[in-house]
């Protein structure tokens, strides 16, 4: 199972300048070892199709790989989470992965994935340090400075006659990656020269948050950075009418700040909401927020969002480094998005970490990007979608081939927000062309979707 091949749908790969027009909060050094980490995931799709192992390679770990969406006929759900459109095509090359030897050549998208998960570490220098994030709930795929690779085997599965729930390990047929670890020191100033980077990178960008740097490898950079898989099920759960958005908070602790933005592609309204309490409910009227003042130039949304981060523990340059780096998807994805931070326990669970020395203070910050996949009732929402896809539509069936490809792209970009349309169009249009295309994107977004079941880690806990 080629993971890091096998996710390239939904998100644009959005590549340009990133304007870096903030300044470092401070300079000094804490007295102790301070430790701040963040990370993003922006889900896309709902319910997944699982399969047994005899239908999918088997990984050890209960990850699986994320296709496209489908609706799962035994009732069964489960959530995988997507990227930003910069993130892949906007790595820096130097930037290793998993796949293909460590080259990083693969240019979509990674559904599953917690992208940009940065650590910036603070305080005195640290002759040794050493980090270890494992990866428990799906895999690595992309890091800097070089990790060793943490590795486990990989089972043979054989299912017992007779049984679906039973299976036996018949062998070992490779390993699989289950963690990062690094081992370096820490220190003002780089002692290696750094990597090159484009100005106005996001790299760059979070590369001038005034932290230590991290020499490990021959290699120094001023944070940690590292990509990874995780399959966990929303526990903010939004449900949209035509009329009002709401989100119960499923988890034991309250949510802090939660963001929700609704942008129909013309206008752009958001609002943001100070607490949901553990079990509690809170409710957005369609009228009230459309209603609102529309955030044209987004400034007010971007410093919303810096002081949602800041709420959680992170620093005023981290939170401007981070805004600035997702302010593509804050400001330019069409539909919903609902910001809401991970339980610190959740994240934990996704990704252990461990650092010798320990830090005196550890900030963990994972945030929830949530586009309410399969929500249909979203489209009462977006009132300019509609002409905008008939745009598109008519633009399928362009003379010019660019301009053929460039809505190709921006209507699978939007996701299950264009199924009915794309159905409708198939069976209306008198342009085979334009019902090519329709098909073509229809098979995408209805192949289904491939989670090793739990029966696997029963199988092996078993023997």
């Amino acid at each position: 199972m080629n993971l890091a091949r096998t996710w390239a749908l939904f998100v644009a790969v959005i590549v340009g300048p990133i304007a870096c027009n903030y300044a470092p909060a401070q300079t000094t050094q804490p007295d102790s070892l301070v430790v701040h980490e963040w990370g993003v995931q922006v889900r896309t799709t709902g319910k997944l199709t699982w399969l047994t192992p005899i239908q999918a390679v088997v990984r050890p770990m209960a990850w699986g790989v994320k296709r496209e969406p489908i609706a799962d006929p035994s009732g069964r759900t489960a959530n995988l989470f997507s990227p930003p459109g910069q993130l892949i095509g906007g790595l820096p090359s130097f930037v290793l992965r998993y796949d293909d030897d460590y080259v990083p050549k693969y240019k979509g998208s990674n559904e599953g994935c917690w992208n940009k998960p940065v650590l910036h570490f603070y305080g005195p220098e640290q002759p040794e340090v050493a980090i270890t994030v494992g990866t428990p709930l799906g895999g690595p795929l992309a890091y800097w400075p070089k990790p060793d690779i943490q590795t486990t085997p990989r089972p043979e599965l054989k299912q017992v006659p007779g049984g679906k729930e039973r299976w036996d390990i018949t062998g070992i047929t490779g390993e699989d990656p289950v963690g990062l670890s690094w081992r370096g020191s820490l220190t003002r100033q780089a002692k290696q020269t750094p990597r090159d980077v484009k100005a106005g990178h996001w790299w760059d960008a979070v590369r001038q948050v005034p932290g230590l740097w991290l020499n490990v490898s021959g290699e120094s950079e001023r944070f940690l950075f590292y990509e990874a898989t995780a399959l966990q099920e929303p526990l903010l759960v939004g449900k949209v009418t035509a009329d009002e958005l709401t989100l119960e908070n499923t988890h034991s602790a309250g949510t802090g700040t939660v963001i929700v933005i609704v942008n129909d592609g013309k206008a752009r309204h958001f609002v943001a909401i100070p607490d949901i309490k553990s079990k509690a409910v809170a409710k957005v009227a369609k009228k009230n927020l459309l209603a609102s003042a529309s955030d044209a130039a987004g400034e007010k949304l971007l410093a919303t969002c810096r002081s949602q981060w800041e709420s959680f523990g992170l620093s005023p340059a981290e939170a401007a480094a981070i805004v600035e780096t997702w302010r593509p998807d804050l400001l330019n994805r069409v539909g919903f998005l609902v910001a809401v931070r991970a339980p610190a326990d959740v994240y934990e669970r996704m990704f252990p970490l461990t650092i010798r020395p320990k830090p005196a203070q550890l900030v963990r910050v994972g945030m929830f990007f949530d586009t309410l996949p399969g929500e249909a009732a979203r489209l009462d929402w977006l009132g300019a979608l509609e002409p905008a896809l008939e745009k598109l539509g008519a633009d399928l069936g362009s003379p010019k081939y660019p301009v053929r490809v460039e809505a190709q792209q921006r209507l699978a970009d939007l996701g299950d927000l264009v199924h009915d349309y794309l159905v409708k169009l198939k069976s209306t249009t008198p342009d085979a062309e334009v019902r090519a295309s329709a098909e073509k994107l229809l098979d995408r977004l209805d192949k289904p979707t491939v989670i090793v079941p739990d029966v696997v880690k029963r199988g092996m806990e078993k023997k």
